[in-house]
């Protein structure tokens, strides 16, 4: 996206940005119960010529789309693992 002028606009985070909301995007999910493998190729370009998208927009993760849920397991209880020196 490009300044209203027409010119090109710097957005210094973007990338960081891109970052954090995708772990937060898979947090959600696995709070949701549901399991992903973000899949991060390098380089990712080949997925915007796939896509047919602008060249100044850049492909970050790929999340599969099958609905997979996170096995039911028990956790160990902190006595089970831990040995206390006191």
């Amino acid at each position: 996206m490009g300044d209203p002028d027409g010119g090109k606009r710097t957005n210094y985070y973007g990338v960081k940005s891109v970052g954090i909301a995708c772990g937060m995007f898979i947090a959600a999910g696995h709070n949701m119960g549901l399991a992903t493998v973000p899949y991060t190729p390098s380089p990712m370009s080949f997925l915007g010529e796939i896509l047919g998208r602008k060249k100044n927009e850049r492909p970050y993760i790929v999340f599969p789309t099958e609905n997979k849920q996170i096995p039911d397991l028990k956790r160990k209880e902190l006595d089970e693992i831990y040995d206390w020196l006191i």
